[in-house]
């Protein structure tokens, strides 16, 4: 049997030096080519990582189909956010027109009427998938209203078309409305149905005819490094971990302009992004960091209630011109939506595996300057958990399949202490820290290059030879250090003290987070703290101390003294032992 549309090798190698795809792109570009060669009705799906750049094969693969001789192009999208995304992506003098197509269609997008296209334009239809399976809503009627102008309905037009091909955006949205979906799309008798994903359906992997999966991504420097942070306090109240959130994006806000300063390119400002639960929660949210991050539009909540305004908003938050610091949501921005200036994700709720790349991550890996920099700061996408450090390290097995499903790995501590690192044979796929040392990665020092001057690499940085453990450091030192303070804690508070001090401790330079530390850390927190409450009793304590009868909240301020106060013995333990030992660093 004759193929519709014989695979031409030689066109997709122009398009895509043309358009000067990644290597990745260029791959998913040649397979849908071939999908689409049968012309019999039937579905692919390309798997593509989010921030390798789907709307690049998108473009790619219309002016292939243009070149080829199609003239009806539907691409479906899951919401308005990526329906006004992709419009723009194919509208000269866009911000976000992609270039390098010789082909400018026609688009349709059924929200306003104008004349018929001439029979041999090239038509882009862009519709939202309501638009197409949801006969009741509004605009599923305009789609199929009688209209002067084609002299029958949009969605009856494209029924009548002999070569449409349809390309679906984030495909794995619509096995929600699967039935719905494929029904519309079966009405139509496409020649052929192209799925673009960065997290295929399980019922859809028969489908897959390309695979570039996240941990390709990482590895090969075409996404953000994530980086995933343990909450400051177990149990942490939601101010404080909102409070965190912008001690972070302030920190990578100077690392980021200080890069763009020193290479000569435009600044680009990073943003927050909050996951909430619900609605609700998602509101007072907004108003909560409204008073973190003063100043008009700063804080823009988006979710199933938002107006066109706030979609316009967002639409722009990564222009310099754009107010915005923070975006608040639900669920509306779980697919689809992604821009390179989110720098610290929020999740204010226990992060699953799957909701972890599908819904959150997503969100954050394209690289703020389109390259990987050099520095830790402007090279990750920070990702402050609801879980505390020690679950993240507890659950990195699930993690890890999450990345790179099948696939063999290892969970190692870090060369320069800062947490572990999870890998898939010698390639890093995922670091997990504590606060503190994220933040400190954050204001990392930006060294500037003058111009035309090569880079230089980033220096190797090792631990010295003596292996250093927390069991060098006594019960009794760590209790004296407790004693020089004063204060003692309500009920049920110095259960969450000794959790989080310990957490605070693991997050330490000089500490490598695997298991065997973990009990360290909870004997030297729990000694420390020991120390503070004798001394609070005794008659000699502190002058000054402000005991009261019901005791202290464990808040902030006094885990950070605490951590600075064991940081500084743990510090002088390891040069102790380094000196005793010969060894020089």
């Amino acid at each position: 049997m004759t193929d519709w549309l014989p695979y031409d090798p030689d066109l997709v190698a122009q398009i895509a030096a043309a358009m000067d795809l990644r290597a990745p792109n260029a791959g998913a570009l040649a397979a849908a080519a071939r999908a689409v060669a049968p012309g019999d009705g039937g579905e692919a799906v390309c798997e593509l990582a989010t921030g390798v750049g789907k709307s690049y094969v998108s473009a790619a693969l219309v002016a292939y189909l243009a070149e080829r001789g199609v003239r009806n192009i539907l691409i479906v999208t899951p919401g308005t956010a990526v329906h006004e995304k992709t419009v723009g992506n194919f509208t000269p003098g866009h911000p976000r027109y992609v270039p390098g197509g010789e082909w400018t269609p026609v688009i349709v997008t059924g929200r306003a009427r104008g004349p018929a296209p001439p029979p041999d334009a090239l038509t882009l239809y862009v519709f939202t998938v309501q638009q197409l399976i949801r006969p009741g809503a509004s605009a599923s009627r305009r789609l199929r209203a009688p209209d002067e102008a084609l002299g029958a309905g949009l969605y009856q037009r494209l029924a009548e078309t002999s070569d449409l091909v349809v390309i679906a955006d984030e495909h794995h949205v619509y096995r929600q409305a699967a039935r719905a979906f494929a029904a519309a799309v079966r009405d139509l008798a496409p020649r052929a149905l192209i799925g673009f994903t960065a997290t295929p359906d399980r019922a859809d992997r028969a489908r897959v005819v390309f695979r570039y999966p996240l941990a390709s991504a990482i590895t090969d420097g075409l996404v953000a490094v994530p980086v995933l942070v343990g909450a400051s306090a177990p149990g942490q109240d939601r101010e404080a971990r909102l409070r965190d959130a912008c001690r972070l994006r302030a920190a990578k806000e100077s690392a980021w302009l200080a890069w763009a300063r020193a290479h000569g390119v435009p600044p680009v400002t990073p943003l927050i992004f909050v996951v909430c639960r619900a609605i609700d929660e998602a509101g007072e949210v907004a108003d909560e960091l409204a008073g973190l991050l003063p100043g008009a539009g700063r804080v823009l909540l988006v979710t199933s209630r938002s107006g066109d305004d706030a979609l316009r908003a967002l639409a722009r938050v990564d222009e310099p011109s754009s107010p915005v610091r923070a975006v608040v949501a639900v669920d509306k921005l779980n697919s689809g939506w992604d821009v390179p200036n989110v720098g610290v994700i929020l999740a204010l709720r226990a992060l699953a595996s799957e909701t972890l790349t599908e819904q959150i991550l997503g969100r954050g890996l394209r690289l703020a300057y389109g390259r990987r920099a050099g520095v830790a700061a402007v090279d990750s996408i920070d990702v402050l958990t609801h879980e505390s450090y020690r679950t993240l390290l507890e659950s990195t097995d699930a993690l890890r399949e999450a990345l790179a499903p099948g696939s063999a790995g290892r969970t190692a501590p870090d060369g320069d202490g800062d947490g572990v690192t999870l890998t898939i044979g010698a390639a890093p796929l995922l670091r997990i820290s504590g606060y503190a040392r994220a933040l400190a990665a954050a204001r990392e020092p930006v060294e500037v290059v003058p111009a035309g001057a090569d880079e230089p690499p980033v220096p190797p940085f090792t631990l010295p030879a003596t292996r250093f453990s927390l069991a060098a450091v006594p019960d009794e030192a760590a209790r004296e250090a407790g004693a020089l303070e004063a204060g003692a804690w309500e009920t049920g508070a110095r259960e969450v003290a000794v959790r989080d001090l310990a957490a605070r401790i693991l997050a330490l330079p000089l500490v490598e987070a695997v298991r065997t530390e973990m009990a360290e850390a909870d004997r030297l927190a729990a000694a420390y703290l020991s120390g503070v409450a004798a001394s609070s009793a005794s008659p000699g304590g502190l002058p000054g101390s402000s005991r009261t009868p019901d005791g202290l909240p464990w808040d902030t301020a006094t885990a950070e003294r605490a951590a600075d106060v064991l940081a500084a013995l743990i510090a002088a333990t390891y040069h102790r032992v380094n000196r005793a030992s010969g060894t020089s660093f």
